[in-house]
């Protein structure tokens, strides 16, 4: 067998390229068999909308703070970290889930990603992120939470949390959502030697921004014009 030098020297590198581009994502997971064995030709997240709209606020959060060094606490499989970029020299990303920074890994090659609890970090960053995070930890261990995360921000730093409102249902998952009031105690802002710089409310829930979203993706089809998704977008981000 061809070593993998010698391999790309005998192909033509234009064709190479083209397939290495491809694996910005894993797109041959995308086809599945569905539960009853049915083939499934796509993957579709439901809340994708909302997702897009928090996770682009945030971003925009650590573009204007403009840190050397973040950490993503809970990081998952790396999405912010990738969201993120270059931007940002240092970037790191903790999460409990053996199975979440396996993927974090591979599909964010250039972060670094531990399975750590933020309590057993002794680093500092210019910013620590914690990303619908908070409604996973158990009421006894919220004090304990928030102190390390305040803890891994440098002086002068800054901590993003974003959490889900009680004006949405409870998910089965969580272990509660917040209102201003609980998110201001859990995070016990004076105790913790934090102050509230900005305070952000993303995705007004109408009508007409479930009809949006209900053009994107339903039971019969998934809009896939790229004219079409950038109006709506827009639309959205005007708006809610």
């Amino acid at each position: 067998y061809l070593g993998a030098a010698e391999w790309r020297q005998g192909t033509d590198m234009n064709k190479f390229e083209i397939q290495e581009k491809q694996y910005d994502f894993p797109y041959h997971h995308i086809p599945h068999w569905g539960k009853k064995g049915e083939p499934q030709l796509s993957r579709i997240l439901t809340w994708g909308w909302e997702y897009l709209t928090y996770m682009t606020q945030v971003v925009d959060l650590i573009s204007e703070v403009g840190p050397m060094s973040l950490l993503d606490v809970g990081c998952g499989d790396g999405r912010l970290i990738g969201m993120v970029g270059e931007s940002v020299p240092k970037k790191v990303g903790i999460d409990l889930s053996e199975r979440a920074i396996a993927l974090a890994r591979g599909m964010v090659p250039d972060g670094e990603f531990r399975v750590k609890d933020v309590q057993s970090l002794k680093e500092t960053f210019d910013c620590v992120t914690a990303v619908e995070v908070l409604e996973h930890i158990p009421d006894e261990a919220i004090a304990s939470f928030a102190a390390s995360l305040a803890e891994r921000a440098r002086p002068g730093g800054f901590l993003i949390v974003s959490i889900p409102t009680r004006v949405a249902p409870l998910h089965r998952k969580h272990y509660r959502h917040y209102d201003r009031t609980l998110l201001l105690d859990h995070l016990a802002i004076e105790k913790n030697g934090l102050s509230v710089a900005r305070e952000i409310y993303v995705y007004r829930e109408t009508f007409l921004s479930r009809v949006i979203r209900s053009w994107v993706v339903n039971s019969v089809w998934t809009l896939t014009s790229r004219r079409l998704l950038r109006l709506l977008w827009e639309i959205h981000l005007r708006r809610y």
